[in-house]
């Protein structure tokens, strides 16, 4: 198997995640949203972020 350099793998990898975002569906957002409330990401009673803000 050959092994990337590290920054070209970082490259790759940060570039399947932007893939990944655009290609969500409101139900992907919806289970991303619960399971980091679930997992305590955003604490009880604090709002969440707005659409534009988890957009970045």
């Amino acid at each position: 198997m050959i092994e990337l350099p590290r920054h070209l793998a970082q490259a790759l990898s940060a570039e399947q995640q932007e893939r990944k975002r655009r290609n969500m569906t409101w139900q992907a957002v919806q289970e991303e949203v619960l399971t980091r409330i679930h997992d305590g990401h955003w604490p009880e009673g604090e709002l969440i972020p707005t659409e534009a803000e988890l957009a970045t």
